[in-house]
């Protein structure tokens, strides 16, 4: 799942830039030196592309949205596993799991 949404955001960021790049200039500078024509002609590509813009952006945020959640619950999992790991590695070598948490408690500063 986390690999598809990554294609996804990676193909919508492309087509992201692509619909920005092909806006005309709003002014500025670039119809004082002679940079004033317009590929698409009147105001109606404009507005395509101002539409096109808006529904990247939408879906790049959603993408986004969802990639840093996923990635943050991945983390979860994580921490999960190695701590299943540690208590199984504490156990087949025989070390209490009591006496490993005394000891974080009192490098920690706390008492339980």
């Amino acid at each position: 799942m986390y690999a598809f949404l990554m294609f996804i955001h990676v193909i919508v960021c492309l087509f992201l830039v692509v619909v920005v790049l092909l806006q005309p200039g709003r002014g500025g500078i670039g119809p004082a030196m002679g940079g004033g024509s317009q590929v698409f002609g009147g105001g109606g590509a404009g507005n395509v592309l101002t539409k096109a813009t808006t529904a990247f952006a939408a879906v790049f945020m959603v993408t986004s949205i969802s990639l840093a959640y996923l990635s943050s619950s991945g983390n979860n999992e994580l921490k999960t596993r190695a701590e299943e790991r540690k208590k199984s590695r504490a156990e087949s070598l025989g070390v209490s799991q009591k006496g490993t948490d005394d000891a974080k408690n009192a490098a920690s500063g706390g008492t339980k």
